[in-house]
């Protein structure tokens, strides 16, 4: 009789892990079912193996860019979190790199749970006092993202989830009424026939800061020396000097300026409101957006879920309809091939982090930029 008990019980743990082990809908988003806290494992214990599974209804709260990137996650990621992970998300948005290291910062607090950046863990505080560190082995959906896509600096401390390009955004029907031609690569912003119709940004702008870094690449200046860059930028005087993201946003949109340099994942939000927007590479510098969780987050185990649920398919894609940026994870994703990345894709994409690693301060740049106008 013990025996037959024995036998029976053995047969019902096959059934139980079976069934765990089956390719759900609720699996694909990143959902994964289990007992609570106690070290159990699951993709809630990804920064303290002792946080208690994340109740239905708990507050997300999440940051991200601005503006129409705020639109886009309310559209199309607030909607799949809510419905799928059951939790309540919040967004709030950011402006400038200062901002998301004031951000970052503040989770010391335990003001925030998640955060997107394309500066993260490159040029904030990383570690201790910062962000948290993120186990990716209890994280069922990130084995499919290529290790060079978790943390760039192999600190586990963040998650490439996606990647966009620097170019040279124009607008067509501006340059057509002009008579002038597409441009074909960012050296053209060098050209004079488009003098009046380019926009530049002022340091110490991150905008301003990468437009310098690039033309300076181009010119063969070295790295950690930006003299020729500035030099070159600093003296078209017939362009349109423009302090941050949303001025020149809106001078674009109005036909004002012509031509600037941009990340792709801005211009793809001009194409998607049907404006005539193209960009031009040549050499197409690329950067990522990285998940990072702050340390002490308010709600560290929904942060995890989270992390975990962008990296699914249906994470990927969602990110992917938020600015046209590609996935970093192919398997199981469907790639939109209509996006004004997808043509950058088609180039060698430089590393933007590596060109900037050298490059002195944005402080050290604005002092030499201003010098250089006069």
């Amino acid at each position: 009789m013990t025996k037959i008990l024995r036998y029976l019980m053995l047969l019902l743990a096959v059934f139980s892990l079976a069934a765990t082990s089956c390719g759900s809908d609720d699996e694909r988003v990143g959902v994964t079912a289990g007992s609570a806290g106690g070290g159990s494992g699951g993709p809630w214990t990804c920064v303290d193996p002792n946080t208690p599974e994340p109740a239905p209804g708990t507050e997300l709260v999440f940051s991200w860019g601005g503006g129409s990137t705020l639109a886009g996650i309310e559209k199309h990621v607030k909607p799949l979190v809510e419905g799928h992970l059951g939790f309540e998300m919040t967004v709030l948005g950011n402006s400038s790199s200062k901002t998301m290291a004031q951000i970052i910062g503040q989770g010391g607090a335990g003001d925030f749970d998640i955060v997107l950046t394309s500066f993260g863990p490159l040029t904030t505080g990383r570690g201790e006092d910062v962000l948290s560190t993120i186990n990716f082995d209890v994280l069922p959906e990130t084995r499919f993202v290529p290790e060079e896509f978790h943390d760039p600096a192999g600190e586990d401390l963040a998650l490439t989830v996606t990647h966009f390009a620097y170019g040279l955004a124009y607008n067509e029907e501006t340059l057509a009424e002009r008579g002038l031609p597409i441009p074909e690569s960012v050296e053209a912003v060098l050209d004079p026939i488009y003098a009046d119709l380019l926009g530049l940004y002022l340091p110490p702008f991150a905008g301003a800061v990468s437009q310098i870094a690039i033309i300076n690449s181009v010119l063969g200046g070295p790295p950690d020396d930006l003299t020729l860059g500035i030099e070159a930028l600093a003296g078209l005087d017939a362009a349109q000097s423009i302090e941050n993201s949303a001025q020149m946003d809106a001078a674009f949109a109005a036909g004002d300026v012509g031509m600037y340099f941009s990340a792709s994942a801005t211009a793809q939000t001009f194409i998607d409101k049907g404006l005539p927007v193209g960009m031009a590479y040549s050499p197409a510098y690329g950067s990522g957006i990285y998940a990072v969780i702050p340390k002490n987050p308010r709600h560290p185990g929904a942060a995890c879920v989270f992390v975990n649920w962008l990296a699914s398919p249906e994470g990927m894609e969602a990110l992917q309809e938020v600015n046209g940026n590609l996935p970093t994870r192919r398997e199981g994703v469907v790639v939109r091939p209509d996006t004004i990345m997808a043509k950058a894709s088609k180039e060698e994409i430089l590393s933007y982090p590596d060109l900037r690693a050298g490059a002195p301060s944005s402080e050290a740049t604005t002092e030499q930029w201003n010098k250089a106008r006069g």
